[in-house]
């Protein structure tokens, strides 16, 4: 039976072949009978002996090879079992090139814009790199002075956890700081107080022997002064004797002082009411002050009780009275205090419950170079013949003999404040019975 080419071709035009494709269909011949490209061209004519070749291995497969017209092509074939017909197509290779062009150019595009995108990404991210890691360098610098910093808040969390701990370090430095100089002030309160203590226990020795051998001296000295004032009539002279003998006095006053000063324990250590001991001292404390100044009390309520020598603690305060009393030009003001005092290693190191007693006055004060050495034996600013510089001196001994200390605080032309530091008694400390000030601390209020 024959068949038209031309009905052949209604049916490839049917198809939906891509643009560029080229198909064809083959008798069993190998001739074409229809094809979609120029068929007035082919129709009628054998493929390539190389298409015949590579079609003729199989009922089916793929090819590559020119078409008639030279257009390198690559494409399939499938025979028919029942005809022996066969349909081929080929794809032109510049469709593939052409394709693939432009996959490589998408592709390409691609890449560079992700790159592009990726070097916009990793400079901003550079940038806020840097302006954390600049941000800590002034910190760091800082922390290696020893200064305070500021570490500023950034974007990127590790160096927010960098700066936290810059911060912390910077604490724990000052911290140890702090540590180091209390350390160092504590360590300089005890040299010079331990020097202070030497020095106090040396002068001490030395003043008991020179107060003893002084005072031998001295016994027969008034003892025949006062023969002779009762036997000369002569005025002159006995005006002379009595010179004489008030200068035996104050050398016998001089030897009660290196006495006092020497003393190297108290002697008779008891439990003291401080604020009945100083209560019971008014009158001759009122008649030390004279007509310089006022005297005003200022007592805590319930002062604690306290362990010393009742009287080294009237020969302290008196002490302290006096010199206020002589750093007072002109009508002024002298106040004794009481007061309850937990010390922290404030002072000389010392740490516990004590009561402070103060002595304040309105006076000159002191500049800091004499503040220094005000405690010193032997020194004083008074004229010569009213002062020997021994009463502070043995204020500061008698502290430091209870297992306190004595502290001077002053200001110029506003006055001066001495504070004795005396460790509270407990219960159950040795007393003294026979002393009429111990017990409880009377409930005395400010006193005036």
């Amino acid at each position: 039976m024959g068949i038209l080419p031309a009905n052949v071709a209604v049916i490839l035009e049917r198809q939906k072949i891509p643009e560029g494709w080229i198909v064809a269909i083959l008798d069993t011949g190998g001739t074409i009978v229809a094809r979609t490209k120029d068929p007035e061209l082919f129709i009628g004519q054998q493929g390539t002996p190389e298409f015949q070749r590579q079609t003729s291995r199989a009922q089916e497969g793929i090819y590559e090879t020119p078409t008639l017209e030279g257009i390198a092509v690559i494409g399939g074939y499938h025979r028919s079992s029942i005809t022996g017909w066969m349909i081929a197509f080929g794809v032109p290779k510049s469709v593939y090139t052409t394709n693939l062009r432009w996959a490589l150019m998408i592709q390409s595009a691609t890449a560079v814009l992700v790159l592009l995108l990726g070097a916009l990404l990793a400079a901003s991210i550079s940038r806020r790199i840097v302006r954390s890691i600049r941000a800590m360098t002034t910190p760091a610098l800082a922390l290696g002075l020893s200064r305070k910093i500021d570490v500023p808040t950034v974007e990127i969390r590790e160096v927010n956890e960098l700066g936290h701990a810059l911060t912390t370090a910077s604490q724990l430095i000052n911290q140890r700081e702090v540590e180091r100089d209390e350390a160092q002030h504590q360590k300089a309160q005890i040299e010079e107080s331990l020097r202070r203590s030497q020095k106090l226990e040396a002068i001490g020795q030395m003043a008991a022997t020179i107060a003893h051998d002084f005072g031998n001296l001295l016994t027969p000295i008034l003892g025949n002064l006062d023969m002779l004032e009762e036997r000369i009539d002569d005025p002159r002279s006995r005006l002379r004797i009595n010179n004489a003998l008030a200068s035996a006095k104050r050398g016998q006053q001089l030897v009660r002082s290196l006495m006092a000063f020497a003393r190297q324990e108290p002697s008779a250590v008891t439990i003291i009411d401080i604020n009945q001991a100083i209560l019971a001292m008014e009158g001759v404390l009122e008649q030390s002050l004279g007509t310089i100044g006022k005297l005003i009390f200022n007592l805590a309520s319930e002062a604690w009780p306290v362990r010393g020598d009742a009287t080294q603690l009237e020969m302290a305060i008196i002490n302290l009275v006096v010199n206020a009393r002589d750093a007072m030009t002109a009508e002024g003001t002298v106040q004794i205090s009481t007061m309850n005092r937990t010390l922290h290693s404030e002072h000389d190191n010392l740490s516990g419950d004590y009561v402070a007693v103060a002595v304040s006055d309105t006076g000159s004060g002191m500049p800091p170079e004499i503040l220094a050495v005000a405690f010193e034996p032997l020194f004083t600013t008074k004229e010569p013949g009213k002062g020997t510089g021994l009463g502070l001196a043995s204020v500061y001994r008698f502290a430091k003999q209870c297992g306190g200390v004595a502290v001077i605080e002053s200001e110029l032309r506003k006055g001066t404040t001495v504070t004795i530091y005396l460790p509270r008694a407990r219960n159950d400390a040795t007393t003294d019975s026979g002393d009429s000030r111990l017990g409880r601390a009377a409930d005395l209020g400010d006193v005036k």
